[in-house]
Order: C-alpha cells, then structure tokens, then sequence
C-alpha cells in the first residue's frame, strides 16, 4: 500500500507541469498581473508618504517664518561684503607659454603599437557598452505594460543574425517571443500561438547551451516549456514537466532573491496539492513510473 501511494505521488508530480491540469503558460502572465497590482500599491503608498513628509516641510517652514517675524529687521545701513580673497584667484597662462614645455606623440614605432592595442582595446569596450546598453533598453521595453510586443518581437528579429551566439540576448529574444505569443493567443491566433511557443522554446535552448550558469536562462527555459503543453502529447507533457521543475529549481539556486521563480514553484505546487483523486489515478495510469527529465 506504501508502495503504491508512493509511486501514486511519484507519478502524479511527473504530471504537473505537464499540461494535464495545470496551464502552465500562464504562470509567468498571472505574476506579472500580480506585480503590476503590487506595484501600484507600492507606488500609492509611496505618494502618501511622501505627500505627509511635505506637509510637515511646510508645517516647519511656516512656524521658522512666524519665529522671524517676532525678531528685528535689519538696519538699512547693514551691508555684506565678500568674504573671497583676492588670493584665490589664479592664472593658468603662464604655463601655456613655457618655452620648456614638452610635447609627445607617438611617432616611435613601438609607441605607435602601444597606442594601436590600446585603441583596439577600447573600441572592443566600446562595442561591450553598446550591447549592455541594447540590452538595457530591450530590459525596458519587455518589461513595460504599454509596450508593443509584436514591435519588440520585429526588432528583435531584424538583430538575431548578429547575436545568435550572445545567451543574453537570447534568453531575452525568448521572452519577446513568449510575450508576442501571449498578445496573439488574446487575439485567438493560436495557429501563429503554437508556431511561437515552439520558436521561444528554441531561443530558450540555445541560451541553456551557451550558458548553464544564468537564473534567467534557466527561468524562460522552464517558461517556454511549459508553454508547450498546449501543443504536444501526454507523454512529451510530462517530460516538460519534469524539465519544468529541474530549470525552476536551478535557477533558483542561482538567484533565490528573484520573486517570479518562487511564484512559479509556488503555483507549481499548489496545482499539485489540488489535483482531484481523479486526476491523480490518470497521472499514475498513464506512466508505472516517471520517464527521465531530458
């Protein structure tokens, strides 16, 4: 009987996840919707306070003012003076005219290389500030609520050719693309949905590829997984939810500050302790055992 429940509750945490009962799509939509609220609220509260701090500025002010008031003027024969030395004030001229001044360039053959690496070196930190800089904005404009995500997507599209090898950029193309596909799924385009769940999916891949070792990766690995479970069989469904889970929890051993992971293994869990005894005898009838993430 313990065996049973066991592998009962082994199979049953093999299937969430995987679209059986849990849309798990929508786990990254609804935080979102979440936060929103909160923020607003944070924002609210922000404004209230800082509505009583000014008030009491101007409690301080009008009591300073009714102190002065009550004291005497200033005699008409009172007058300031600067308080700035003359001494202060230096020139900068007689060093432009030293006739031992001493002028370089870079004439010299090795000076000359010296400067050549040195210039390439920062013309490479250049181009290093402009993609943290187009990342940046991306940043911005993905996590905005009024941005068009169908523009973010185009954009994104027209630059994938010269960051294909860049995790960062891909992890973030991932998530243009899941957010786009959330924008059609809205408009019931779910032919165009499905084609986008699994192009997110690949970006996600590609990022998990070049880089094991970023919570963001891993996080819209399992995002866009999950995303899956609409368009796939039972089986691939629960071999999604076991990826599902395994990206969560890597991800949150890398960045377990980041909210929206312990949103989704919260959701992710709660689904589970849901689940009605039917649908606990599906998941433990479809599978004697769980498969092997991938």
């Amino acid at each position: 009987m313990e065996s049973f429940l066991k592998s009962d509750r082994i199979n049953l945490v093999a299937a969430i996840g995987a679209g059986v009962v849990l849309g798990i799509s929508g786990i990254y939509y609804y935080y979102k919707a979440n936060k929103l609220v909160a923020t607003k609220l944070n924002h609210l509260s922000g404004t209230v306070d800082s509505l009583r701090r000014e008030l009491e500025e101007l409690k301080l002010a009008s009591r300073s003012d009714r102190e002065k008031s009550h004291r005497s003027p200033i005699g008409k024969g009172n007058t300031v003076s600067s308080s700035i030395p003359g001494n202060r004030f230096y020139s900068f001229t007689s060093s432009l005219d030293d006739p031992d001044e001493e002028y370089f360039d870079f004439t010299d053959t090795e000076e000359g290389l010296a400067w050549a690496s040195f210039n390439g070196s920062q013309e490479s930190l250049l181009v290093d500030k402009n993609v943290d800089a187009l990342l940046d904005e991306l940043d911005v404009l993905l996590d905005s609520e009024t941005s068009d995500k169908e523009y973010v997507y185009n954009r994104l599209c027209s630059m994938k050719d010269e960051f294909m090898n860049n995790a960062d950029f891909l992890w973030r193309f991932a998530k243009a693309t899941h957010l786009y596909g959330i924008v059609l799924q809205n408009r019931n385009e779910m032919e165009k949905r499905k084609e986008l769940a699994f192009e997110a999916h690949e970006y996600a891949k590609q990022a998990h590829e070049i880089e094991k070792q970023n919570p963001e990766v891993h996080k819209w690995f399992a995002i866009t997984v999950g995303c899956l479970g609409d368009f796939v069989k039972t089986q691939e469904r629960i071999m999604n939810g076991h990826a599902f889970k395994e990206h969560v929890d890597k991800a949150l051993s890398l960045k377990p500050e980041d909210p929206s992971l312990h949103y989704m293994l919260g959701r992710w869990c709660y689904e589970v302790a849901m689940l009605s005894w039917f649908e606990r005898k599906v998941a433990s009838t479809i599978f004697s055992s769980p498969p092997e993430p991938p």
